[in-house]
């Protein structure tokens, strides 16, 4: 969801919060900087400290997945109709925090998962795979205006 995050959130906020545009465009570059920047280096140290205190190699696997079961009820509660522009940035941040933090621990988990001589190859797929994702920006840009936000919810 993240390409299409990243493509469709600015119109989606822009149609239900048409006077909050600036601050929009300071609060999405501050939560995406700060609190992903934030997530990302977090998700790997947690995923460490887990691994460290028994999970062992399987931590980054289900410390992804938890972190990816977070997320999506908050990202469904960033498009909530009923929500102020304020909850709906504090949500933004909320989801940041939450999904931002699954990449270092994914990669982690993928590399130690393989042998090393696959390890290029297991690499190339996953970011294939991830390439993939490009296609749900397009596909949600097919979507009437009206019905954007709820196929926004409905991609995660």
């Amino acid at each position: 969801a993240g390409f299409a995050i990243l493509v469709w959130l600015p119109p989606v906020v822009r149609g239900r919060f048409p006077d909050d545009v600036e601050r929009f465009a300071l609060y999405n570059s501050l939560i995406k900087a700060v609190g992903g920047g934030f997530s990302s280096l977090s998700g790997g140290v947690i995923a460490d400290m887990l691994r460290a205190r028994g999970l062992g190699d399987r931590a980054g696997a289900v410390f992804s997945a938890a972190s990816s079961l977070v997320a999506a009820p908050l990202w469904f509660m960033v498009l909530s109709p009923d929500l102020s522009f304020e909850a709906c940035m504090g949500f933004l941040l909320l989801e940041y925090l939450a999904a931002e933090s699954w990449l270092g621990p994914a990669v982690a988990a993928l590399q130690s998962s393989v042998p090393p001589e696959r390890r290029g190859a297991a690499q190339g797929v996953f970011s294939a795979l991830t390439a993939l994702g490009n296609l749900l920006p397009a596909a949600l840009g097919l979507l009437p205006a009206d019905d954007l936000a709820f196929g926004f919810q409905a991609s995660v």
